[in-house]
């Protein structure tokens, strides 16, 4: 049996590999941001910004929900057998909703502004994404205390922002919150030995998760944006 280390590495292995590239989702952000705009051509560009994080967060919420439900089914998502033979059925779950969530941490990023093409900004949507899933998971509340509780302090306080880490810092709390997901998605699919029951939890239980990583996501870059303007 694998250690824990080593699930959490190969969970974020698998991760990394299906996360879509920054151009994709720059496009869909974009999009979103026209749909928007077009529907509704009085709105100023803050509530543009807002309208479009709403619908982003929803969006990935209803992926997550729908991937929940299918993975109690096996065989009928893409990319389902190249995870298995990664992680285990166990925790074809917790990647694929850490999957989107991740995509929509930098979908949130790059609407305020951020650039996620560089990878300093996809290993903090990395971060945000694994700790706040993390914490609602172990039924933890705040992003920035609940992270170096629940997945180990390697700063030298904890008023320092997480964006002005060095990417080894980042690195070193990624793979820690991996490790701990790894435990949570471990013990997460006994749900799917449920036949209805496992497909109705795991759908609806993936789309609060994802609403709550969505508003911690940005709580967190409206703080970043806040503090770096002084």
């Amino acid at each position: 049996m694998a250690s824990t280390e080593e699930q959490g590495a190969k969970l974020y292995s698998a991760v990394e590999r299906i996360v879509e590239d920054p151009n994709t989702i720059i496009e869909r952000v974009e999009r979103f941001e026209d749909e928007i705009d077009e529907e509704i051509p009085d709105l100023s560009d803050d509530e543009l910004v807002d309208k479009t994080a709403e619908k982003l967060i929803t969006y990935f919420a209803n992926r997550t929900m729908t991937t929940g439900g299918l993975t109690s089914l096996p065989g009928i998502i893409p990319f389902w057998g190249s995870i298995i033979a990664v992680v285990g059925g166990g925790l074809a779950d917790m990647t694929f909703c850490l999957k989107y969530e991740v995509e929509m941490v930098l979908s949130l990023s790059a609407l305020y502004g951020f650039d996620i093409r560089d990878d300093k900004e996809r290993g903090l949507a990395f971060l945000i994404a694994s700790v706040s899933t993390y914490e609602q998971l172990d039924g933890k509340s705040n992003i920035f205390k609940g992270m170096f509780q629940a997945v180990g302090d390697y700063a030298q306080t904890q008023s320092q922002a997480v964006w002005n880490y060095t990417p080894r810092q980042i690195g070193k709390i990624v793979a820690k919150a991996f490790v701990q997901l790894a435990i949570k998605g471990a013990s997460k699919s006994l749900l799917k030995a449920m036949p209805l029951v496992g497909i109705g939890i795991s759908a609806a239980g993936n789309r609060i998760l994802t609403k709550h990583v969505g508003v911690k996501s940005l709580d967190a870059l409206r703080y970043r944006l806040a503090s770096e303007k002084y």
